[in-house]
């Protein structure tokens, strides 16, 4: 949300407002009486999946209260449901996957389903940093890995995963690269010279003291993560990741701790290999993960196995 909305911002020249109800743990009574003070013309909701019985009752509400406002659904409801969502419910446009250029066509005059337009490489590191504000800055919490300390900030450098675990929604429904997963699968990763301006930013605006890059997968190559080492050693604060435990040397688990990498959430999602592989679709070799286990604990890292 927060990069659309800086995203769209600038490229349309529009007045976007960016609200996070659940973070500011605001009531239904009070949102409602925030939209009819402000009368938007457009509203964007991001929606998953479980909760599309509940959000669908909110859309019917919103569309009696502002009956002229145009709602636009995103996130990974709208890769199976655009359709049924367009032909029932008092919706503009879905938007498919990842919505920053799909917020500008909509704003543009596009309505209906938009097709997947996801940023290149070259378009994610030349766009606005992402929206944060004082309200929200704040209220974002993860405790683990063990070792987060407040406040801090919840950030990506990168988006994508080359892998097709069967349980993952985010590389499949946000980027439709591959949703049957029979073919590759791409890596999109920000430049350390945009990441290390944004994470300045940041710091400077709300004097975060730790930041955690919750990436689809963060250490995907070894380069990469050489790079954010060197970046997070010149920031100096604590930093944590979301990784794979086969996809880096064992070696730059230590580079990581000396740059700051006080933790790592790895994901298992069992400890018997045949799940791992032939229903999971993981692939992951669980005696290597047991040894960047042991490597990453030996360096005084902690590790959250989920």
């Amino acid at each position: 949300m927060g990069y659309a909305a800086t995203y769209t911002s600038a490229k349309t020249q529009t007045d976007v407002r960016f609200r996070d109800s659940l973070a500011i743990r605001e009531s239904y009574q009070t949102y409602f009486n925030h939209l009819q003070e402000e009368k938007y013309q457009y509203i964007f909701i991001e929606i998953a999946t479980p909760s599309w019985e509940h959000d669908s009752q909110l859309i019917r509400q919103i569309h009696q209260l502002l009956p002229d406002c145009k709602i636009v659904v995103t996130g990974p409801i709208t890769t199976t449901k655009s359709e049924e969502i367009l032909n029932n419910y008092p919706v503009y446009a879905c938007i498919r996957g990842e919505y920053e250029k799909g917020s500008v066509r909509v704003i543009n005059g596009e309505s209906g389903i938009i097709d997947y337009d996801l940023l290149t490489t070259e378009e994610m590191n030349q766009s606005p940093f992402p929206y944060f504000d004082e309200l929200h800055a704040y209220r974002y919490w993860d405790a683990n890995p063990i070792g987060q300390r407040p406040p801090h900030a919840q950030i990506w450098s990168s988006r994508g995963c080359p892998f097709k675990c069967i349980f993952c929604v985010w590389p499949a429904a946000m980027t439709g690269n591959d949703p049957e997963g029979k073919n590759p699968r791409t890596v999109r990763q920000y430049s350390p010279e945009y990441m290390e301006a944004f994470i300045r930013e940041l710091i400077e605006r709300y004097q975060y003291k730790c930041i955690y890059f919750d990436d689809d997968t963060f250490n995907l190559g070894n380069r990469h993560v050489l790079q954010m080492c060197e970046v997070m050693s010149r920031i100096g604060i604590p930093w944590a990741a979301m990784c794979r435990a086969d996809t880096i040397p064992l070696d730059t688990w230590k580079v990581m701790k000396e740059s700051g990498c006080f933790g790592v959430k790895l994901g298992f999602e069992s400890g018997n290999q045949y799940v791992v592989d032939k229903i999971v679709n993981k692939h992951l070799d669980l005696e290597y993960a047991s040894q960047a286990v042991f490597e990453a604990k030996r360096l005084g890292m902690t590790v959250h196995g989920t």
